[in-house]
């Protein structure tokens, strides 16, 4: 068994080795800027299943949410950009990042790491806030331009009224004259 592991830790190693050069490598030729942190995170993810040591998992799922974050920001077009929202997207994403600590170790290993659900719930409760800013924040610009014509019907209705409580009182006062002259 130890010496599986071994040869498991050394293939690992190789691996990274081969990866990071090849990056580098191919650096010399193109712009591969955005993709050092999704290969450092397919790296450590591949780490983590062949050796299934939970470890591995905990810089794949980071590395992966910001890599998700990054990339529904800059690539998905599902904000405008510069929106407050952004902020909020790229939070769910790096949530989603430490979700899958959990999940994967739970896959891989027999060591599940819980922990992870804490900063997990955490970054997509801020998200989701953020998210939900920026639509209250639209509903609040429509309702800026709304709220002047609730002001003109809500006094309308009360005009209404009130003419309507007169037309009472004098119909009242003109039967209550009626019957004194009678």
């Amino acid at each position: 068994m130890k010496t599986q592991m071994t040869r498991n830790n050394n293939r690992v190693g190789g691996l990274v080795f081969i990866a990071i050069g090849a990056l580098l490598f191919l650096s010399r030729f193109v712009d591969t800027g955005w993709l050092v942190l999704p290969v450092l995170a397919a790296g450590f993810l591949l780490a983590g299943i062949m050796t299934r040591q939970a470890g591995w998992f905990i810089p794949a799922g980071i590395l992966g949410g910001i890599s998700g974050g990054i990339f529904l920001i800059e690539s998905a077009n599902l904000v405008p950009k510069g929106a407050d929202s952004e902020g909020g997207l790229f939070m769910l994403a790096f949530a989603a990042g430490w979700f899958s600590i959990v999940l994967l170790s739970k896959l891989f290993t027999s060591e599940p790491q819980w922990w992870a659900i804490i900063p997990g719930s955490i970054m997509a409760l801020i998200g989701a806030a953020v998210l939900g800013v920026g639509l209250a924040g639209t509903t609040l610009e429509v309702l800026n331009y709304a709220w002047p014509l609730g002001l003109v019907a809500v006094g309308k209705r009360r005009e209404g009224q009130e003419s309507e409580v007169r037309s009472q009182k004098s119909e009242v006062r003109n039967s209550e004259s009626d019957e004194v002259q009678h």
